[in-house]
This record gives structure tokens, C-alpha cells and sequence, in this order.
């Protein structure tokens, strides 16, 4: 059975669907059964759903990014 930090980094870095068969089976099996996982799950697809709907489907400018991320932190 996969340990929360391990379903949160492959939530995180977007690699659920990347592995074998077994590990696929894995992190649907903990998100069956995690409430907590299954919560961060939606709450990083919802942030990515609102990150494309603000800048769309083009390649962020480096400037803009880092004024997003000091807008972020200021908060």
C-alpha cells in the first residue's frame, strides 16, 4: 500500500498515469480509500483548471510567471 507522501508527490508532479499497471492500480486504490488524498487530488486539478483558463494554452512569459509567484507569496 502507497503512504500519502508518495500518492502527494505523484499528484503533485502529475506522474499517476505515467507508471506500470500495478502502480496505476496503487494510487487508484489509496485514492479509493483516502478522503485526504482524494481532496488534494481535486484541489490540484481545480488549480490547474484555473491556471489554463487564466493564461490558456500558451507558453507563460518568465517575466509574468514571476510576478504571479511575488503576487502569491505577498498574500
Amino acid at each position: 500500500m502507497l503512504k500519502c507522501r508518495e500518492v502527494e508527490q505523484k499528484i503533485g508532479t502529475g506522474e499517476i498515469g505515467s507508471g506500470g499497471f500495478m502502480e496505476r492500480l496503487a494510487v487508484r486504490l489509496h485514492l479509493m480509500m483516502c478522503r485526504h488524498c482524494r481532496a488534494y487530488a481535486r484541489q490540484i486539478r481545480a488549480i490547474g483548471e484555473a491556471a489554463r483558463d487564466v493564461f490558456g494554452s500558451s507558453p507563460v512569459a518568465p517575466k509574468a510567471l514571476s510576478e504571479l509567484k511575488d503576487r502569491i507569496m505577498n498574500r
